[in-house]
């Protein structure tokens, strides 16, 4: 219950375009899985699901020729990233390797920036291949953004007005709609803040190089109760730049009152804040939040 319970806070943060044909456009990813030893069969079931969906999948046999060319394994830095996306030829790179007990930590890197797109651990089970290619599918579109037009912006978990459980359960529920919602624009690259080991992965694996994170726009804010009407609430967002970058000025807050029943269109409008200052208009044209809720749902119960 608890491995059904943690991989469906997985999807619910990682899920956001639909599953069918992701890579399916005339410039479809060139992707290279390259895992531990013992995890061969896991990469080659992977490759099936990922080819299913219209990604170009390198074959193992070139991967460990540049493999053994750069004395490398899957324990990667930012500039083994670049070089093996170089010789490959390949717009992004999947690491598996094992991790504790029966599951295998996986790492999506986008090659061109060598920035790590997603990642998490999976428990292995009959469906995990093709539970792991739908969490990564909605990623892979980020892969083929040159690093000169990706968007980072690190984003802290929402603070509720008041410690109560309802109130602590409905901050992070918008913090991982919106989360859900702005993963969907190609350009925008989301590091949720609160995640230490993704923070430390990042430090490791920025080698000599600075941080892809560094000059991102940093996302704070809080969720307020309405004493006078408790189903009212108050998003308020804050977008700030660190300082050393050239943005001299800061970026007006956000204050948003909605009914607790109309999240997804409080969250919308949240998104849409957060791109006008990173300078981004939305390509997103719908999105239905019962709809990615039951896809969602579909897929945990087929694990």
């Amino acid at each position: 219950m608890l491995r059904r319970a943690r991989m469906w806070m997985t999807l619910a943060a990682a899920l956001a375009l639909p599953l069918i044909a992701v890579c399916s456009d005339s410039a479809a990813p060139r992707l290279a899985i390259i895992s531990d030893p013992a995890l061969r069969a896991e990469a080659d079931l992977l490759l099936i699901e990922l080819q299913k969906a219209g990604c170009i999948m390198i074959e193992r046999n070139r991967i460990d020729m540049v493999l053994r060319e750069l004395s490398l394994q899957a324990g990667l830095n930012r500039n083994d990233a670049r070089n093996i996306g170089r010789l490959l030829k390949a717009d992004g790179l999947v690491l598996l390797q094992k991790a504790s007990g029966n599951s295998i930590a996986i790492k999506l890197v986008a090659a061109d920036p060598a920035v790590i797109v997603w990642s998490g651990d999976t428990v292995i089970g009959r469906q995990w291949a093709k539970a792991t290619a739908s969490v990564l599918l909605p990623y892979i579109p980020k892969l083929m953004v040159e690093s000169g037009d990706a968007v980072p912006i690190s984003l802290l978990r929402l603070r509720p007005g008041f410690g109560t459980a309802e109130a602590i359960s409905l901050a992070d529920e918008l913090y991982r709609l919106l989360l859900l919602r702005l993963v969907r624009e190609q350009e925008i690259f989301v590091l949720e803040r609160e995640n230490l080991t993704i923070l430390e992965m990042e430090a490791h694996w920025s080698g000599d190089s600075p941080s892809f994170w560094a000059g991102g726009l940093i996302l704070e804010g809080f969720v307020a109760y309405d004493l006078l009407q408790p189903h009212k609430i108050t998003l308020t967002l804050s977008a700030k730049y660190p300082p050393g970058t050239e943005q001299t000025e800061q970026p007006q807050i956000f204050s948003q009152q909605a009914n607790v029943t109309v999240l997804a269109e409080l969250v919308e409008k949240a998104a849409g804040y957060v791109l006008a200052v990173a300078g981004r208009p939305s390509i997103e044209k719908h999105w239905n939040l019962t709809e990615e809720a039951a896809r969602l749902r579909r897929i945990v119960e087929s694990i």
